[in-house]
């Protein structure tokens, strides 16, 4: 888990405020679904938190809300793919 929270941390761009690239970074894209693939999801919200805790932003809720979209757009997509697949 670790592992997980200092990439994240590491590929986060942000200021004093918030976050930036949340939602259009591939290399924070391809952390996820490593994650999704290696950690139970219910750790996911602790590397999350963890990893946005690390920046000292204010708008830590925004920035794991976005992350958490992410993730969710990830599992629909491997539901849709798995379903074609049958």
């Amino acid at each position: 888990m670790g592992d997980f929270i200092d990439q994240l941390s590491g590929l986060f761009r942000y200021d004093a405020t918030e976050i930036f690239n949340t939602k259009d970074d591939i290399g924070i894209l391809e952390v996820l679904e490593d994650m999704q693939a290696l950690i139970p999801q219910k750790k996911w919200d602790d590397v999350l938190r963890k990893a946005i805790k690390k920046t000292g932003v204010v708008e830590k809720e925004r920035a794991y809300q976005e992350l958490l979209e992410l993730l969710s757009f990830e599992e629909e997509e491997d539901e849709e793919t798995q379903e074609v697949g049958v």
